[in-house]
């Protein structure tokens, strides 16, 4: 069962549906989908419960994602409140737009990862969204461009993450069919 989840992750952020869904030839957005695919992989596998039934086992991948996806709404309403406070003027730096992300975050990790990069922290969305925001940052960009820009990458990571459930509750779906034949 494990397997067949991390194909549907998998197939759900496949390279040619991800190009069709997001309208890009962009391969740093791809590269994005498979860091997700990646981290969700990982957060599934973490929780896996062999001796589970094959619905809970799709429950719990289902919570996984879902828990995903609630932080990833929150740190792109807190990304959207900061941006509103900007007035433009200043040069953002990277620890300021980590320091804004961070408090969004409700365990703190996202600022640990940002200052010890290599090391393991225990939260791989953590990590996940601090090398996101680290690796599109840019200092010619102005402030409002710089959250505008983590907006939309985490809004990248909220479409992928919801991509993966919905193919999870598809599976799901035809579980409960093949147990009822």
């Amino acid at each position: 069962m494990l397997n067949e989840l991390f194909q549907i992750v998998n197939r759900s952020l496949d390279r040619d549906q991800m190009l069709q869904i997001f309208e890009t030839e962009d391969d740093a957005d791809v590269r994005r989908g498979d860091n997700c695919a990646k981290l969700l992989c990982k957060k599934i596998g973490k929780t896996h419960d062999v001796d589970a039934s094959d619905g809970a086992q799709i429950t719990q991948a289902q919570v996984i994602v879902a828990d995903v996806k609630f932080q990833l709404d929150r740190l792109l309403h807190h990304l959207y409140r900061h941006m509103q406070s900007l007035l433009g003027e200043s040069q953002m730096k990277i620890e300021e737009l980590i320091a804004v992300v961070d408090a969004a975050y409700d365990d703190g990790l996202i600022l640990k990862y940002f200052e010890s990069p290599d090391e393991e922290h225990g939260d791989g969305l953590a990590r996940f969204i601090c090398r996101e925001i680290h690796e599109t940052f840019s200092t010619e960009a102005s402030d409002i461009e710089q959250v505008g820009e983590a907006q939309r990458v985490i809004a990248v990571a909220q479409k992928q993450v919801a991509l993966v459930n919905f193919s999870l509750q598809k599976f799901q779906e035809r579980l409960e069919r093949e147990a009822e034949e």
